[in-house]
């Protein structure tokens, strides 16, 4: 074939890109230098005449040929294999062959991604199950460890107490000591604060099931540690797809502890609501050891001890007072030192976490109009949320005897938040839509709205099951779309460098708000319920419900003092990178 003027530059110019004999071995050998591996001697087969690139191929003896096999074969990964030259071709006789057992580079990294991925979400899952599982099964909880409404509802409230306080020091450990050691740390307490559950719950012992419970609750700690990994390990065009998978099970997971709890109930007993879970965790586990290790040293390097300790014991002291105040009276010694005891170490904890440098939540940043309200608009919509969704498994599986309930199955109220569930995940996409036109305090408020006309419809017209359902919709098309809007409003509103921050304390806040919600509506149940009445009358969840309202009128209102963002500072593509990550989280909070 006749060689054309084209041709023959194309040809000088690929020899001129040839990386020459010489400077594969240079590099090589300063590889294995760099490795402080020993020159070693060459056989006789290897001879003198391949260099050091020869010599990796395959003249170098004992263990230092297969490490200098290794090298040769990343030289000729990164080196380009199709201009016809012999030592830049790779020495595995596997990749050589179709269908061999070893894969080329990128295919093996992209193998090797997904795998590390998968492990990643399958570390999330059982912990964003374990949040909400116990949800559609509080009434057969209630009767099985006979304790009453407002108590039994301490089986959801301390798993989110622990998840409060463990979380942002969860991330704190893993920047000091590795993600990957603190990551099995807290599944291993997981998976035992599972078995301590599934036991108390085959015992019927109401004290160990909440203190098992607890023990769960550290697997919250498995978010900011996967990400963590996920930063280390992936490069920055690959990160935000796997923070929106790690997001998206949290939301899905929560989803599905609610829909599933009922038929295992109904199919197996409240034990296999933990021994299910405890599957998942080990499986969770196993995989964990296989994720990559991450170098500790970063961060802060510092964790907050007092303030982790005074947030717990404002909570405690909060949420203790409203579970009991209907027991032991409103006016009662007891009752004024728990809300007493909570109002001095919330104060302790305000002080403490203005004086240190790495506070648990950093109160700095709640500083203006816009921090303060778009943190307290997170705060409302948490208590409605969950206040409502503990609220309707219990109402619909009262019995037609009480005059007002369906007599539902635990399996049937499951089902029954399926339309919220799936509503939420579909409404959220829409939100950063709206917000791009209109601002994100916008699609927060019309999810307001739809709360508040939701919660008005189970106050005053709750006769017929479709009349639930309807309900339950709007509910999720509300909470779809105000949830979305959080992590922008978070965003817009955090000061400059601080956005990670922002979102740590905001994700407390609504931990802590969910808790808040469901003992508050339980606690509405408690005084309206007769001291002899097992259920609690009809006027118990009128009102409860009808509460429910007034705060996503609250909430409304909030957001409506939240500032607009400029126009410059809302970038269109730093928004859909934002939204990609933060709107699957609404559906765990």
């Amino acid at each position: 074939m006749r060689e054309t003027p084209r041709s023959a530059a194309r040809a000088r110019m690929v020899r001129a890109s040839r990386p020459s004999r010489r400077v594969i071995s240079s590099a090589a050998a300063t590889i294995c230098a760099r490795l402080m591996l020993p020159q070693g001697r060459r056989s006789r087969a290897g001879g003198a005449a391949g260099g050091a690139a020869g010599g990796a191929a395959g003249g170098w003896s004992g263990p230092v040929a297969d490490m200098r096999r290794t090298v040769a074969d990343h030289l000729a990964d990164c080196c380009p294999q199709d201009l016809g030259s012999p030592y830049l071709t790779s020495t595995r006789k596997a990749d050589a062959m179709p269908g061999g057992p070893e894969q080329d580079g990128p295919e093996r990294n992209r193998s090797e991604r997904s795998g590390m991925v998968a492990a990643l979400l399958a570390a999330a899952f059982p912990a964003s199950l374990a949040q909400t599982i116990v949800i559609a099964a509080l009434p057969v909880l209630r009767d099985e460890l006979d304790v009453p409404a407002a108590q039994v509802t301490w089986t959801l409230t301390a798993f989110m107490l622990a998840g409060a306080v463990v979380t942002p020091i969860a991330g704190r450990l893993g920047d000091l000591y590795g993600h990957r050691r603190v990551l099995v740390a807290c599944l291993l307490l997981f998976t035992a604060g599972t078995v301590a559950a599934g036991l108390a719950a085959s015992a019927h012992s109401f004290g160990w099931l909440v203190a098992g419970r607890a023990v769960q609750g550290t697997g919250s700690g498995a978010f900011p540690l996967a990400l963590g990994i996920a930063r280390s390990a992936l490069p920055p065009h690959r990160l935000k797809g796997v923070v929106a998978l790690v997001s998206a099970v949290f939301g899905i997971g929560g989803s599905a502890g609610m829909v599933v709890a009922g038929p295992l109930v109904d199919a197996a007993g409240t034990p296999w609501l933990f021994w299910a879970t405890l599957v998942l965790a080990a499986g969770a586990l196993a995989l964990a050891t296989r994720l990559p290790v991450t170098r500790p040293g970063g961060g802060s390097g510092r964790i907050d001890p007092v303030g982790a300790v005074l947030l717990s014991a404002t909570l405690v002291c909060l949420l203790l007072a409203i579970s009991q105040g209907r027991a032991w009276g409103w006016g009662s010694a007891r009752v004024a030192g728990l809300f007493a005891g909570a109002a001095v170490a919330l104060a302790a904890f305000v002080a403490a976490e203005l004086r240190v440098r790495a506070p648990l939540v950093d109160l700095r940043l709640l500083r203006g109009r816009g921090p303060v309200t778009t943190t307290l608009a997170t705060l409302v919509v948490c208590v409605a949320m969950f206040g409502s969704i503990t609220l309707i498994p219990q109402f619909v599986q009262a019995p037609r005897a009480s005059g007002y309930g369906f007599g539902l199955s635990a399996s049937a109220a499951g089902l029954l938040m399926v339309p919220m569930a799936v509503l939420m995940l579909l409404a959220g996409p829409a939100a950063p839509r709206i917000a791009r036109r209109a601002g994100s305090r916008v699609p927060f408020q019309a999810g307001a709205v739809c709360a508040v006309a939701a919660f008005a419809l189970l106050a005053w017209a709750h006769g017929a099951l479709w009349e639930v359902y309807a309900a339950c919709a709007v509910i999720g098309v509300g909470y779809g779309l105000a949830f979305a809007a959080i992590g922008n409003l978070v965003v817009e509103n955090a000061p400059p460098g601080q956005t990670g921050v922002a979102t740590g304390v905001n994700t407390i806040v609504r931990t802590v708000g969910a808790a808040v919600g469901a003992q508050a509506v339980t606690a509405i149940l408690a005084a309206r319920t007769a001291p002899a009445a097992k259920l609690p009358p009809e006027s118990g969840y009128t009102g409860a419900f009808a509460v429910l309202a007034a705060v996503a009128v609250v909430a409304l209102g909030v957001a409506a003092a939240i500032p607009r963002a400029p126009e410059a500072a809302r970038d269109p593509r730093e928004e859909r990178g934002l939204d990609s990550g933060n709107v699957q989280v609404r559906a765990l909070e």
